[in-house]
């Protein structure tokens, strides 16, 4: 028995890659090619990006069990109301919380802050809605700094075209991200200019462009010789600057 024990591990350790519940991921942990203790520094790059990759899998993965505990405390508030229920305005057992008094447990078991919770609530409610995104994140194919910035506008962007437009942007843009690396900077000028013509098309009003609102501002930048510039300005004209 001891030595089946033995062979298993064994075959456990020698094959982490392929047994990993994270596909080609598992590379991350696994042992050096032919056991050497130097591997090349393409292979260490490699390693970095699926590690990367990995942790985007994870972040999604914990927001999916944040918005589950979510939906179970939700539940038993429910219950706990009654069937005549009372106004929240009145409420004081916090049975109300539309977090469902899970921000400072799940704070305390993750030793992080509540406003570090609510982030990540926040994006997995974002992912919900927008299921494209959503998919990427879990596969490790974005970042969720880009997923949680495209979350934002997208949102934004959703009162003022039709769903199956915004569903149409939606994907257009995780074709776009995959293409090839892009910055979210990139990202958002793309869709800042999608909601700015989505707002002229629906003939909401952009913005008041005051002149009293508008300025050029200089800095010291910490270092001889140099300073930052600053402007505040309509917001075309400022992507149009930080184009060229």
């Amino acid at each position: 028995a001891g030595e089946c024990v033995s062979s298993d591990l064994e075959v456990m350790v020698g094959d982490v890659v392929a047994r990993s519940p994270w596909g080609r991921f598992g590379r991350v942990f696994g042992p050096d090619t032919d056991g050497e203790a130097v591997v090349s520094e393409e292979e260490l790059l490699g390693r970095l990006a699926d590690a990367e990759g990995l942790i985007t899998q994870l972040a999604a993965a914990q927001g999916r069990l944040l918005l589950e505990l979510r939906e179970r405390r939700l539940a038993t508030q429910r219950q706990e109301t009654g069937p005549e229920g009372h106004t929240p305005g009145s409420c004081t057992r916090g049975c109300c919380d539309p977090d469902g008094w899970m921000g400072l447990e799940v704070a305390q078991a993750l030793a992080v802050s509540e406003r570090q919770v609510s982030t990540r609530l926040d994006l997995a409610q974002r992912l919900a809605r927008h299921t494209r995104v959503r998919d990427v994140v879990e596969q490790g194919r974005v970042q969720v700094w880009t997923a949680t910035k495209l979350a934002e506008h997208l949102d934004e962007l959703a009162p003022l075209i039709t769903p199956d437009r915004l569903r149409s942007v939606e994907a257009s843009m995780v074709v776009w991200l995959l293409d090839r690396p892009r910055t979210v900077g990139q990202m958002s000028a793309r869709m800042r200019r999608l909601i700015l013509a989505a707002r002229a098309a629906a003939g909401v009003d952009c913005p008041r462009r005051d002149a009293r609102d508008r300025r050029v501002w200089v800095e010291p930048a910490g270092t001889d010789g140099l300073a930052t510039l600053m402007a505040r300005l309509p917001e075309t004209d400022a992507l149009t600057v930080r184009a060229v």
